[in-house]
């Protein structure tokens, strides 16, 4: 018995495949017949360093988006932080603005996102020593701003038994 299905692939690279195609094949980096079933509709899309105009549409998508998934109201978005976050280089493109927001949208104290200091301040396209930070560091920031641990832990949705003050 034939049973027909239909399955898409989504793919990615990081190589130039409109010019480059027939060196990757012939080095045979790249499998030949792999590369004509992929390359069925090559789309190409830019950096996002070179898509500055559309941070404020992303950051506004994954903001609304981390707050309704972590039940954390964020009802502003600074200027500031925007221009800030259209300066950045952004190596890691879409996924690192992502991570970025999600973490600014669960440490931001209140319903303004608040990016942390040493994130906004140092942002560039390698990180410093200053601007890099332990997850139990970031979370003793947290602790610190919001007052309490139990304050801290109800913010994550942490039941209070597991936290102490």
């Amino acid at each position: 018995m034939l049973v027909r299905t239909f399955c898409e692939i989504p793919s990615t690279a990081r190589r130039d495949w409109a010019n480059r195609r027939v060196p990757f094949v012939a080095d045979k980096q790249f499998r030949d017949d792999l590369y004509y079933r992929l390359n069925v509709i090559p789309l190409s899309l830019p950096a996002l360093r070179e898509r500055a105009e559309d941070i404020p549409l992303l950051v506004e998508h994954f903001v609304k988006r981390f707050s309704a998934r972590l039940g954390k109201p964020i009802d502003a978005i600074p200027d500031g932080v925007i221009k800030v976050l259209k300066a950045r280089d952004w190596p890691g493109n879409i996924r690192e603005l992502q991570n970025f927001i999600e973490r600014a949208v669960v440490l931001s104290p209140g319903p303004v996102l608040c990016p942390t200091l040493t994130e906004s301040k140092h942002m560039t396209s390698q990180p410093t020593a200053a601007a890099t930070r332990t997850l139990a560091e970031a979370e003793r920031e947290h602790i610190r701003r919001r007052g309490t641990a139990r304050r801290a832990a109800h913010d994550f949705g942490v039941q209070d038994a597991k936290t102490w003050d």
